[in-house]
């Protein structure tokens, strides 16, 4: 009812923002209200927004749905995945819009029976415009998942089972360790979350061989990234990584071989730069650089290594920005967070770079190494 909408939006934004939202919203209601009977059925409330500006603003509906946005849980994750399959009936990995149809009026039919075939097909529509994000004119798994997270939570809340498989386990030593060291290839910038970029180039190196359309392998960064990212916030804690594996095993075991595909290249790589004596130049380059001979380069010994470099690379930039720089490359390559790179992580920066790049460029590279040799 009004009173009943109206009560709720003064909850949310307060007494004094409250009247003039009031004198507003109020006349917005009575179009919205199409059979004239002083409320809203869940028809005319999903039409609002469809046909107009809806008959509450978004801070409201973002109140009343930021406990499913943030807060899903393994088990609902789980019955989210249960419940596509099921809709899914023709198996293909998309939901359909005949197939949505189906599955929303299974769903709705028994709280809400006053729609009929016509107000389903507008339902849908609306459905369909806010959810499917790609506009491809069906629902992959991570659209459906992720339609709880956003703000709108556009579909219907009955989806979620609370009453699903606990599927949570009790992970080994062993098993967290295999876990954690699979993160850590994948955090290639070692900030300690894993992106959805890098979750992406993993994910393309690992299956590039195999899969000639990268739109299926962002989907399937999409599904991973959906199902793993609990608070929706563009990244991967290692805790959520773990987590993950709880309910996902299956699709988690994706992002697990990647990672384990990349730290066998690593190895390969550290591999052949000890037979090509790649160790010895780049150990050479690392005492040129270690200025105070302590065993590790700081950062104010590795922007002095740059500066040239850099001076030459951005002409136009305040030594302030140029040292900015310098701390940036040192972090990426520091993996314990010292603010200090040892031998180990400086040699690992060119084995777990793009192309062999590291901390500082091959031609530094090789000046350095010559000038280590002849101190």
């Amino acid at each position: 009812s009004l009173d009943e909408m109206m009560h709720v939006v003064r909850t949310v934004v307060g007494d004094e923002k409250f009247p003039p939202l009031a004198e507003y919203l109020q006349p917005i209601f009575i179009v919205a209200d199409k059979d004239r009977d002083g409320k809203l059925n869940l028809t005319e409330f999903l039409l609002s927004f469809a046909e107009g500006p809806g008959v509450v603003p978004t801070e409201v509906i973002n109140a009343c749905v930021s406990s499913i946005r943030v807060r899903l849980t393994d088990e609902e994750i789980y019955a989210l995945q249960e419940r596509f399959r099921k809709i899914d009936t023709n198996g293909d990995g998309y939901i359909d819009p005949q197939e949505l149809l189906v599955g929303l009026r299974e769903a709705l039919s028994s709280k809400f029976p006053e729609p009929n075939e016509t107000t389903y097909a507008q339902i849908l529509n609306v459905v369909m415009a806010l959810a499917d994000t790609d506009h491809d004119g069906r629902l992959s798994l991570s659209e459906f998942i992720r339609s709880f997270q956003e703000d709108q939570g556009v579909l219907p809340a009955v989806f979620i089972d609370t009453r699903a498989q606990n599927v949570a386990r009790r992970f080994t030593t062993e098993e967290v360790q295999v876990l954690r060291k699979a993160f850590g290839a994948l955090d290639r910038n070692n900030d300690g979350f894993v992106d959805y970029n890098e979750m992406y180039k993993a994910l393309w190196e690992a299956l590039s061989n195999n899969v000639e359309d990268k739109e299926q392998v962002r989907e399937l960064c999409d599904l991973i990234m959906a199902t793993a990212d609990r608070n929706n916030d563009g990244k991967l804690s290692l805790s959520e990584f773990v987590k993950n594996f709880d309910s996902n095993a299956e699709l988690m075991q994706v992002p697990l071989a990647a990672a384990s595909e990349r730290i066998e290249k690593i190895k390969q790589r550290l591999a052949t730069m000890l037979d090509s004596a790649d160790f010895e130049r780049l150990s050479a380059a690392f005492r040129h650089i270690d200025q105070n001979g302590d065993g590790f380069i700081d950062g104010q010994e590795l922007n002095a290594s740059l500066l040239g470099l850099l001076q030459e690379s951005f002409p136009d930039k305040s030594s302030e920005t140029l040292n900015y720089i310098s701390q940036l490359i040192l972090s990426t390559a520091d993996i314990d967070k010292d603010n200090k790179l040892s031998l180990k992580e400086f040699i690992l920066s060119f084995a777990t770079g793009e192309e062999g790049a590291g901390v500082i460029p091959a031609p530094l590279v090789a000046q350095y190494a010559e000038s280590g040799t002849n101190k």
